[in-house]
């Protein structure tokens, strides 16, 4: 039976073994992948104005359960590739199936990587998207007053054209008046005229008296 040195000897030489055995491209490769999610889920968490996932995990036990399932959703995939390539490397090249080894290796290609990098990332861009929140309000802000403005100037240039066609309108409704009280007056100086004693036909002079 070997003893507890030898197994952790052994152990260090199977982990440092599969940097450079078969399916060793695993090493490299699932790191990248993992970091790669991680950056995507810490944007994902300053943009919507999470906190920092480690930092929460450890405080926060009523984000926990949340927490979890983000992670598991975002790396799962990667934990069961991890899970059944190391199975195959001990069953190839160790013949033989060593549980704690591949539980060391899933947490330090799959879990450590996205752990460490998902919580500094979104401190590091939370007031990035801050800023650009703050940027784009104001944007909208002025496009939305611009809009307004539009508006107004549109409405007020309407009513001057309605105001300049109705002019016409009111201009020929006034003359109706006028054209009347013209024509009345002409009637009356008319009628005046005929009727005035210049006109009138004169009464014949009385004859002369008899001598």
């Amino acid at each position: 039976m070997d003893t507890i040195p030898q197994m952790l000897t052994r152990g260090v030489d199977h982990l440092l073994g599969r940097a450079t055995g078969p399916l060793h491209f695993r090493v490299f490769i699932m790191p990248i992948v993992v970091t790669t999610l991680a950056v995507r889920a810490g944007l994902r968490d300053a943009r919507e104005g999470q906190p920092a996932f480690l930092w929460s995990m450890l405080t926060k036990p009523t984000e926990r359960q949340r927490l979890f399932r983000s992670g598991l959703k975002d790396i799962g995939g990667i934990v069961i590739v991890a899970l059944v390539l190391d199975t195959m490397y001990q069953i190839l090249v160790l013949r033989a199936f060593y549980v704690v080894q591949l539980l060391i290796v899933v947490i330090a290609l799959a879990i450590v990587p996205y752990i460490l990098i998902r919580g500094p990332i979104t401190r590091l861009t939370r007031g990035w998207y801050q800023n650009v929140t703050a940027i784009g309000t104001v944007l909208i802000k002025g496009c939305r007053r611009r809009n307004e403005g539009k508006k107004l100037m549109a409405g007020a240039a309407n009513q001057m054209s309605l105001q300049r066609e109705n002019r016409p309108g009111r201009s020929k409704s006034l003359n109706w008046p006028l054209a009347l009280r013209i024509a009345l007056a002409i009637v009356f100086f008319v009628g005046s005229a005929a009727h005035s004693p210049a006109q009138l036909p004169k009464s014949a002079a009385p004859p002369p008296p008899q001598s």
